[in-house]
C-alpha cells in the first residue's frame, strides 16, 4: 500500500507480461511506447498511438539497481526476457519511448528499462506542469497535449550536441564527497562519470587520484579497482596501507579494522572485466579514449578502451550497467 493505492497479482506467482502485449506482434514502423500503468497506456491509445504497452508491476523500485544484469535472475523484469535474451518482439523496434511517471520511482523504472532495452534506442517524454503521468495529461489538457509530448520526445542518449535541459535527470542523484570540504564546494563525485585528470608530468596526478578513491572508500564505502599502466603497483599498495594506518588511529570516520585487511577489502583484485565496472576505476594514463557500441538485437552494450583492451557482451546473457554517464567531464 502506497499513496492510497494497493497492488497485487492474481493468481499469486503468475507469469508477468505486458498489458496490451498482442500489439508487439503487429507489424508497423511506429515506435513502441511503454508506460507505468494501464490507464496511461489507454490514454496514449486514445491519442491515436498504436503500439502502447504497460509494464505489469508498476514502478517497484525505491532505488536504482546495482551490478550486472543476469536475465535468468532478473525477476522484476522477467517479462522482457526469453531464454536469457531480450524478447524478439521487443528487439525489432528501432525506437522505444519510455513514458513512465514523472516521480522518483518512475525515473528509476525508466532508467532500468533503458539499460535492458538498449539506451541508444530509448527516448523519454516531458510532462506539462502539475502532471506526472499520461492519464493526468489527458484529463487536464486533452489528446492534443499527449500528441505534443510524443512529438517533443528526447533521446536518453543524445546523438548530437544538446542543451543541458535536454539530458534526462538521473534517478539516483547522490553525490559523494572527495574528502576535502573546500574542494567539495567546486566538485563532488556523482556516479556514473568518466573523470579525466590532466596536468603536467610529475605534478601528483596519480597521487591525487589515489587520495580521492581512498577517501571514497573510507567515507562512502565505495570499492575501487586500480588499473595501472605506468605507476608502480607496489607504491600504490604501500601508500594505501599507510593511508589506512593513519586513519585507523583517528576518530570516526576512520578505518575500524586491520589496515592491510581494509585495503584488500576496498581495493580487491578483479578477475572479470565486467566485475571491474561495478566499482570505481582509476586509470593512470596520459590520455584514454573510450567508445561505446550498442547491440540493438540484444539490448546489450559494449565498451572499449584504447589501447588494446575491450569488454563486450554479445548475444544473450549478462548485461553490464553503463560505466559512464551521458555527459563526460574533464578538469
Amino acid at each position: 500500500m502506497a499513496d492510497g493505492k494497493s497492488f497485487w497479482i492474481e493468481p499469486k506467482g503468475a507469469a508477468l507480461c505486458f498489458w496490451n502485449e498482442p500489439c508487439l506482434s503487429e507489424p508497423s514502423e511506429a515506435p513502441l511506447i511503454i508506460t507505468e500503468g494501464e490507464f496511461d497506456a489507454l490514454s496514449f491509445l486514445q491519442a491515436g498511438e498504436t503500439h502502447v504497452v504497460s509494464v505489469p508491476n508498476g514502478a517497484a523500485f525505491h532505488k536504482p539497481g546495482k551490478g550486472d544484469i543476469e536475465p535468468s535472475e532478473d525477476g522484476a523484469f522477467r517479462y522482457l526476457w526469453v531464454e536469457n535474451r531480450l524478447r524478439p518482439e521487443l528487439a525489432r523496434f528501432a525506437k522505444i519511448i519510455l513514458a513512465t511517471d514523472d516521480d522518483p520511482k518512475g525515473s528509476i523504472l525508466r532508467d532500468e528499462l533503458a539499460i535492458r532495452l538498449g539506451r541508444t534506442r530509448c527516448w523519454y517524454v516531458s510532462y506539462p506542469e502539475h502532471c506526472k503521468d499520461a492519464n493526468e495529461v489527458l484529463v487536464e489538457y486533452g489528446v492534443d497535449a499527449l500528441r505534443k509530448m510524443i512529438a517533443d520526445e528526447k533521446p536518453i542518449v543524445p546523438n548530437r550536441l544538446v542543451m543541458f535541459s535536454d539530458i534526462p535527470s538521473r534517478a539516483d542523484k547522490r553525490r559523494y564527497s572527495t574528502g576535502w570540504s573546500t574542494f567539495d564546494r567546486h566538485f563532488m563525485v556523482v556516479p556514473p562519470q568518466l573523470i579525466i585528470v590532466t596536468g603536467r608530468p610529475n605534478h601528483g596526478k596519480s597521487q591525487w587520484t589515489l587520495g580521492v578513491v581512498a577517501n571514497l572508500a573510507r567515507l562512502s564505502g565505495l570499492k575501487c579497482a586500480l588499473l595501472q599502466f605506468e605507476d608502480n603497483p607496489e607504491r600504490n599498495r604501500r601508500d594505501l596501507i599507510r593511508y589506512a594506518q593513519t586513519w585507523a588511529a583517528q576518530v570516526r570516520p576512520g578505518v575500524e579494522e586491520d589496515p592491510v585487511a581494509w585495503v584488500d577489502r576496498m581495493f580487491p583484485p578483479s578477475r572479470r572485466a565486467s566485475t571491474c565496472w561495478r566499482t570505481w576505476i582509476s586509470v593512470s594514463l596520459g590520455c584514454t579514449a573510450r567508445s561505446r557500441r550498442q547491440r540493438r538485437d540484444t539490448g546489450a552494450e559494449s565498451w572499449s578502451s584504447t589501447p588494446g583492451t575491450k569488454w563486450s557482451i554479445s548475444g544473450g546473457g549478462r548485461i553490464p550497467r553503463p560505466p559512464i554517464s551521458t555527459a563526460s567531464f574533464a578538469s
